[in-house]
């Protein structure tokens, strides 16, 4: 394992390969943020300027993304091969041969062929310590090495907890953002639109005639025109 962490150290800086990702509680902003996309998983997802990030917040999630990358990229075949080792030594195994067990042992380095090097230890440590859960197969026997499709989903388990915020922090940056009025212009636009309508309504109670009608509706449709214009801005 020394040699794994120095391999991985070369290739990630100081990063321990088999820790776990830092943690990173959302704020309630962020929250909403994702929340509030519509379209998710789709080609395209947007979510109303209003609920957007601004510039400050979406660093905060550029920066996360950065600090997540190590942890969402494969292992390399000595790291995967170092602690599928681990794991074999410390279970018998059910069938022997040498063929049977180089088979086998490719067979594991295949099924892992995406997971990083802290999923799959932390997956090797589930069975080791008799912490795996049930995934719909039944009981777990902790007498034998899971096989390598049932060890991939106890990694795996433990990679998405990276690979799924990695996913909605770049749906989060992705999303179209869809312009939409400010509380303070729909306000605004709000007090124009009952002043328009006090406005016309006196113009037709002090004269009934055609042409103030006409002349009535003539100044509302421009003022509904400034009025969507401004909401466009």
């Amino acid at each position: 394992m020394n040699q794994l962490l120095t391999q991985h150290q070369q290739r990630q800086g100081d990063l321990d390969p088999l820790q776990a990702p830092p943690t990173f509680s959302w704020p309630e902003w962020l929250r909403q943020c994702h929340q509030a996309i519509e379209g998710k998983g789709g080609i395209v997802s947007v979510v109303d300027s209003d609920r957007a990030p601004t510039g400050e917040q979406r660093k905060i999630i550029r920066n996360r993304i950065g600090e997540l990358q190590p942890w969402i990229i494969e292992a390399t075949q000595e790291e995967k091969a170092a602690i599928v080792t681990q794991l074999l030594l410390a279970f018998p195994m059910q069938s022997s041969g040498e063929t049977a067990a180089t088979y086998r042992a490719k067979a594991y380095l295949d099924a892992l062929h995406d997971v990083p090097a802290w999923a799959i230890d932390a997956g090797r440590r589930d069975w080791q310590d008799g912490k795996a859960r049930d995934l719909g197969g039944g009981r777990p026997d902790f007498r034998f090495a899971p096989s390598p499709p049932v060890f991939r989903m106890y990694a795996v388990a433990h990679a998405n907890i990276a690979w799924s915020e990695h996913y909605r922090l770049r749906e989060i940056l992705n999303a179209k953002i869809r312009k939409v009025p400010t509380k303070k212009q729909r306000a605004r636009m709000a007090a124009r639109l009952g002043q328009l309508s006090a406005d016309l309504a006196e113009s037709m109670a002090v004269d009934k005639s055609s042409e103030a009608q006409r002349q009535a509706e003539r100044r509302a449709r421009l003022q509904l025109g400034d009025i969507a214009k401004e909401a466009a801005k």
